[in-house]
């Protein structure tokens, strides 16, 4: 046996039936008999798990891969680097080259939808939250990590409009902020009630994940926490 490290290729049917074919010049390194084999998932985002599956030497495939398959995206034509710890029994997978076919894209998406289905953005990895906003709430939650950085001092929180009150200081003294917390700065203008936008009414400040109010008015300000938090510490100074 000269070497202990093989490559599989995924098919479409190795995701949808959850097992994964062995190739011929592979076979020496697996069971002679059906038999459960330990396989350790290295993946860098997860780190080491340990899992088990079942080998079966007259189909010549390792079978009770659905979840990981699953849990990692891997896609038809996601190669799967294969390191035989132990000859016939252990064994270490890493997912190698990631396939970027338009078929594969669609195996990577998910079939949920719906409101009850939890939902998340995008990873952020940013003072105990580990994954970005997907509405207003969540905007709120990120700010009050932010507040202090941009020298925010919150005194109210509103159920109408505007949705928190808060103090900057000028220089001379600390003056009275009206703020609107948005997901998208353009929501600002939506809703069964929209804001006002003469300058005498509206809200001096929009905090948002995603500024995409092109002719938002100068006189008010705009925090993009998508943009923001890339220029702060991950964690609180």
């Amino acid at each position: 046996m000269k070497t202990q490290k093989l490559t599989q290729k995924i098919t479409p049917i190795n995701v949808k039936l959850g097992f994964l074919s062995i190739r011929k010049d592979a076979i020496p390194f697996f069971p002679k008999k059906n038999t459960k084999i330990e396989v350790l998932f290295d993946d860098s985002r997860y780190g080491i798990e340990l899992n088990y599956g079942v080998y079966s030497p007259t189909d010549k495939r390792i079978h009770g891969l659905t979840g990981w398959f699953k849990q990692h995206s891997v896609a038809p034509g996601t190669e799967i680097n294969i390191e035989v710890i132990k000859q016939n029994k252990k064994y270490r997978f890493r997912i190698g080259k990631i396939s970027k076919s338009k078929e594969a894209k669609k195996y990577r998406l998910s079939y949920l939808k719906g409101k009850d289905v939890s939902q998340v953005g995008e990873v952020i990895d940013f003072r105990g939250l580990t994954f970005g906003p997907v509405n207003e709430q969540g905007v709120i939650f990120l700010f009050s990590k932010v507040n202090d950085d941009l020298g925010i001092k919150i005194e109210e929180i509103k159920e109408t409009f505007p949705d928190a009150i808060g103090r900057r200081f000028n220089g001379k003294a600390w003056v009275r902020e009206t703020i609107e917390f948005e997901f998208k700065s353009s929501g600002y203008l939506k809703g069964p009630r929209p804001h006002p936008t003469e300058k005498e009414r509206a809200a001096n400040i929009i905090v948002c994940w995603e500024h995409d109010w092109e002719k938002c008015p100068k006189y008010i300000e705009v925090i993009e926490l998508k943009s923001l938090i890339k220029e702060l510490p991950k964690l609180p100074s």
